[in-house]
């Protein structure tokens, strides 16, 4: 929807031009002795130039990216103001105003990230939503602190610039960085349910929500009568919106469910990729074609093209080396599509279970007892052949193994640096309750949603000025599946039996991801991927004969390590770009 930029008792000038593309529709600044505020607008509900932001109302002050779901609903609870605008900005001031922000948030449903500041206690709240759709990122300077929705507009204020290493390393083990760190050292990411309050007598973070499982319902046909009904709901009031929305469809469970529920309210236009060559990412036009033509929906195919220029882009907007394909694919849709808003199925697989590892997972806690050598393992090619050397590599392993690129050994040998990423990862997952299955769910929604998923889905959408809604992650389907018996979420059991009343024959089609043609364009582009890797060397921390063995294992195709080497590739272009 937006873009934020703001100090707090610190002065120090605003370069709002770095988040125009969140919001290229206008401008909006606050400022006191205390605060300078700035925001880039993105119309969506509302057009009117009485909707912009900041907004004020007696001594609060809000800017806030995102959109609040049920705002036509809290509005039936403030008939005491008087309302300007038709926004949800307003509201959610009001809400806020009436009944403070931790009740305010208890009422609310939505994807956000919000700065609000009280000038009576002269405090600013900094504030992300449960799932961490949105995100938000702050620095302590001197005595006051500087915040953000992207890491590029703080970079700009801070007179020094440095690499965290640890988040780094994180980096390179598992594609993404789990914490609240950032690659960039002193430059923190507000987790997601969480709340952080900043005033001259000091800070407070603290969490708001958190979830976890009550395994309440158990019958399955109890269960897939509430999610209609629930899903039907959410659905409908993420259409809202004064401008066009569009739909990425491939054709699976989730997206195909999204499709089949928006088409009761509102004719969308549909996007999905199509790849020219053969990959070990398969091409799911085709389903998605079938489907849409089923549902009346006109779709247009996207072809997915690589080269230089657009693996810059990708690296620059995406701020954090982020070394997954999935985000190319996020960005050439997005600026394809001529729709401001964008639907997406992301967020059902770790809500739903429908990762092949939980599966790989669970088939390991049955066989846990034999050793690896012990198991037959068929000698199969692609992507099968891939998931079996992961398995066999971190058998006997907690599952946070599983989300990694390398084993123990593997770390050991490629970073010269006292950090072990899988430490990092422990103290998380000793921290989550429940069976292995849950703990599994958990993790993810905690760690690799949030930093990873929905990292790259707003950063590479909002760089077209691309709104992205994720229906799956809204307030009302999480606390409707933290009730379920933890078999319901097993290998997406609900959403198969939803669909089957739909389109049977999508539940039958095994899953195939959402990915890129990475490998095929690094093979194309051998030359310049050795090169670029080579740059590395600059970085002492990082053992350059590990690195090179890891490349050519890959282009000699003894492993399949196309995504650690485009984990390389990434760094190498974020080194350079971001000028270290």
């Amino acid at each position: 929807m937006c873009g934020f930029l703001g100090t707090f008792l610190v002065k120090k000038k605003l370069n709002l031009e770095l988040l125009r593309h969140r919001g290229p529709d206008s401008i909006g600044y606050y400022e006191d002795d205390y605060i300078s505020l700035g925001f880039c607008r993105l119309k969506i509900i509302d057009l009117s130039d009485k909707a912009n932001q900041p907004m004020s109302y007696d001594n609060l002050i809000i800017a806030f990216n995102g959109e609040i779901y049920n705002f036509l609903e809290l509005k039936n609870e403030l008939l005491e103001y008087e309302f300007r605008t038709k926004s949800d900005t307003e509201v959610l001031l009001y809400t806020f105003h009436k009944f403070g922000v931790l009740n305010g948030l208890k009422k609310i449903v939505g994807m956000f990230s919000i700065v609000l500041y009280d000038k009576n206690e002269r405090k600013i709240y900094l504030i992300r939503d449960r799932a961490g759709i949105k995100p938000l990122y702050y620095a302590f300077y001197k005595n006051g602190i500087v915040f953000s929705s992207e890491i590029k507009p703080i970079l700009d204020t801070l007179e020094k610039k440095d690499i965290n290493i640890p988040s780094l390393i994180n980096h390179f083990t598992f594609l993404f960085n789990f914490d609240e760190n950032t690659a960039f050292s002193n430059v923190y990411k507000l987790k997601q349910a969480h709340v952080l309050e900043f005033s001259e007598v000091g800070k407070r973070l603290y969490p708001y929500w958190k979830y976890e499982f009550y395994n309440e319902i158990k019958d399955i046909k109890e269960a897939k009568e509430k999610f209609v009904y629930i899903f039907d709901e959410v659905v409908k009031s993420q259409l809202i919106s004064d401008v066009e929305v569009g739909i990425f469809l491939s054709g699976g469970i989730d997206s195909s469910l999204i499709s089949i529920f928006s088409s009761k309210y509102r004719k969308l236009k549909a996007f999905s990729l199509i790849y020219k060559k053969s990959d070990i990412v398969k091409d799911e036009y085709k389903y998605a074609k079938v489907l849409s033509e089923r549902l009346g929906i006109d779709l247009e195919g996207v072809v997915f093209e690589m080269d230089e220029e657009i693996l810059d882009k990708f690296v620059y907007y995406i701020e954090e080396p982020v070394g997954d394909p999935a985000g190319i694919s996020t960005y050439l849709m997005c600026d394809y599509n001529k729709s401001r808003v964008i639907i997406s199925g992301m967020g059902g697989d770790e809500i739903f279970g429908g990762y092949p590892r939980y599966r790989a997972y669970s088939l390991y806690k049955k066989l846990h007892f034999l050793p690896v050598h012990r198991i037959y393992f068929p000698k199969l090619f692609g992507k099968i052949s891939r998931d079996i050397e992961k398995l066999k590599r971190v058998w006997n392993k907690p599952y946070y193994y599983y989300l990694s690129y390398y084993d123990d050994k593997d770390v050991r040998e490629l970073f010269k640096y006292n950090y072990e990423p899988f430490k990092t990862a422990f103290e998380i997952y000793k921290g989550i309750n429940g069976n292995f299955y849950e703990r599994m769910l958990i993790f993810d929604f905690m760690t690799f949603l949030p930093e990873h998923n929905l990292l790259y889905s707003d950063k590479l959408s909002m760089s077209k000025s691309v709104e992205m809604r994720v229906p799956f992650l809204d307030d009302r389907i999480l606390e409707f599946s933290m009730l379920l018996d933890t078999r319901i979420k097993m290998d997406k059991l609900l959403l198969k039996e939803v669909l089957k009343n739909y389109f049977p024959d999508v539940v039958k089609r095994k899953k195939m991801g959402f990915g890129g043609p990475i490998r095929t364009w690094l093979y194309n582009n051998k030359d310049l991927v050795i090169r670029e890797v080579e740059k590395l060397k600059t970085l002492d921390f990082i053992n350059m004969d590990k690195v090179r063995k890891v490349v050519n294992e890959e282009f000699s195709n003894k492993k399949f390590n196309y995504l650690q080497v485009f984990q390389f590739l990434v760094v190498s272009r974020w080194l350079e770009i971001f000028k270290f």
